[in-house]
């Protein structure tokens, strides 16, 4: 119950784990990177990184600011928009591209990991995001 009320902690440790987690995509090979029509695997990359940077600051900003509730709420509600538009690209992402390379992994366990925590983590942000705005209404 208090989770889903948004606590400041809660958006922090969001926030903090999505650098290591953006430093590690950083990292990756560009062919891992799905690829869009007309886009580059490179393009793409670099746009999944510079999206989890900007983020993680505006969620950094959210729970440092979340007692100002009416400057905050437009921001509160734009990310919890994005993060359920992202929470549905990368599920869409998961199940057209991860998936079928899994099944050929050498490291199957692992990829299966990285790609659940991958898609249930935006989900799980998405739903504390709603309920802590419904909440500070």
């Amino acid at each position: 119950r208090t989770l889903l009320r948004g606590p400041p902690f809660f958006f922090r440790a969001v926030a903090a784990a999505l650098l290591p987690w953006t430093l590690r995509l950083a990292l990756v090979d560009d062919r891992h990177c799905p690829p869009l029509p007309g886009v580059s695997q490179p393009v793409v990359h670099g746009a999944w990184v510079a999206f989890d940077v900007v983020l993680a600051c505006l969620l950094f900003w959210l729970a440092f600011r979340i007692k100002q509730r009416t400057r905050l709420r437009t921001l509160h509600r734009a990310l919890a928009i994005v993060v359920g538009v992202d929470a549905l690209v990368t599920l869409a992402q998961a199940a057209l591209w991860n998936v079928p390379r899994i099944a050929g992994s050498a490291h199957a366990a692992v990829d299966v990991a990285v790609v659940v925590v991958g898609v249930l983590a935006p989900l799980l942000v998405d739903v504390v995001l709603w309920t802590s705005l419904r909440h500070r209404r």
